[in-house]
């Protein structure tokens, strides 16, 4: 191939693909623009939905707590009728309240003199009987406050005597004045939140049970990112703790990802198929329209009668020679039937050749004598990229001339 051949194809086809490559970075960004909004949107909704699990988490752990606290109020109030509570009394009623709600270590009955006598439930707690809280001197403080007070009276987090980490609640119990002894309940951390936080709720979050910056209890993997992390206090007597909620990296890749990407890369491979189609279309146009043109020059630049058909012989193009013959304008002939200018004999002569064009794709010849005009006629096939007949151009020429020579 020429160089100047190669240069012009190359032009042909820069000229071809400039539409579709600007159709195609349009709506290329379009998508990318509307997924980097969803994915802020998102981002947002992350945030969002943390900060009110969190809120959701904390009132629950508080309800948790007041109810128990309500609960324990009311058995220190039954207590208060016995001036020392029989052990089966005692035993039973803490049973109800340990089964009724579930959250509880343990329910203890610590004698004037800080010893703890009973203990329910006594074979998970029995390490616990006969400790003197008195010996212990911040147990001690709390029990004396609470005796002083007539308040519940809370602990710091603790390591336990049944193990794990915890804090009582101390209710003095006193009658004409007089404390008779202290209803004692102890709250395992681990059990008693696992109790108040379904996993329905923090199912998909990791979260954090602080007190001053101290973590009480953590559930799942603490992430180094706080980009999405939302934090609520819970106020429990005289305490606040902290809990700070995480989304699980699985939450995050679910919500930040979602559909979006994938939406965005078949928008993307859409967007460039149908460009490559059109930009297909657009070259086969433009190849159509070359061809036409050539056609056309070709046509005008010979002298004899021309004529370009396709397969149901409608005129496409004609010559100024042909229409002359045919005694009509070039404007009024094109896009009629050529066969309709013709004998219905000689019609159905020409209708025959031109289907045996497009069935062999072999050009013909033949002579025809009308009107005591002799006309040699030639046929070619014209095709297309895939190499299909797609055209037929005609050419007659007068030769009767040559004929009476010949004669």
């Amino acid at each position: 191939m020429k160089v100047r051949d190669k240069k012009r194809i190359s032009s042909k086809v820069g000229k071809d693909i400039v539409v579709p490559a600007i159709v195609f970075l349009a709506l290329a960004g379009v998508i990318l623009t509307n997924l980097w909004i969803t994915l802020r949107e998102e981002r947002h909704d992350i945030g969002h939905d943390t900060a009110i699990t969190a809120e959701q988490a904390a009132l629950r752990l508080e309800a948790f707590f007041a109810t128990r606290f309500a609960i324990l109020e009311h058995f220190r109030q039954e207590l208060t009728q016995e001036s020392v509570p029989g052990e089966a009394s005692f035993t039973a009623h803490a049973l109800v309240i340990h089964r009724r709600f579930p959250g509880f270590q343990a329910l203890n009955w610590i004698d004037p003199e800080g010893v703890i006598r009973r203990v329910v439930p006594e074979q998970a707690n029995a390490k616990a009987l006969g400790l003197n809280l008195r010996k212990i001197p911040y147990s001690a403080k709390v029990l004396a406050k609470a005796e002083r007070t007539g308040t519940p009276q809370m602990t710091n987090t603790v390591n336990l005597v049944q193990g794990g980490k915890g804090f009582a609640v101390n209710f003095a119990v006193k009658r004409s004045a007089r404390v008779v002894g202290t209803l004692g309940a102890v709250f395992s951390i681990p059990r008693m939140v696992e109790q108040a936080l379904s996993k329905g709720l923090v199912g998909n979050y990791s979260f954090q049970v602080a007190e001053n910056g101290e973590a009480l209890y953590t559930h799942g993997s603490v992430p180094t990112d706080h980009a999405f992390a939302a934090s609520q206090t819970i106020k429990l007597l005289d305490r606040e703790w902290t809990l700070t909620l995480f989304p699980t990296k699985a939450r995050v890749a679910l919500e930040a990802l979602g559909f979006g990407w994938v939406i965005a890369a078949a928008g993307v491979l859409l967007s460039g198929l149908s460009c490559w189609l059109l930009f297909l279309y657009l070259s086969r146009q433009a190849a159509l329209r070359e061809s036409e043109q050539n056609a056309r020059a070709f046509l005008n630049a010979t002298s004899d009668s021309a004529i370009l058909i396709d397969r149901n012989a409608t005129i496409l193009d004609i010559n100024e020679a042909m229409s002359e013959r045919f005694g009509k304008s070039r404007e009024q002939l094109i896009g009629t039937i050529s066969l309709d200018n013709f004998s219905p004999e000689l019609a159905a002569d020409r209708k025959k050749r031109l289907e045996q064009i497009f069935e062999t794709g072999e050009p013909l010849r033949s002579l025809d004598q009308r009107d005591g005009r002799w006309l040699e006629v030639n046929e070619y096939p014209i095709f297309d990229q895939a190499g299909k007949v797609e055209r037929v151009v005609i050419f007659g020429r007068d030769i009767t001339e040559k004929k009476k020579t010949e004669e």
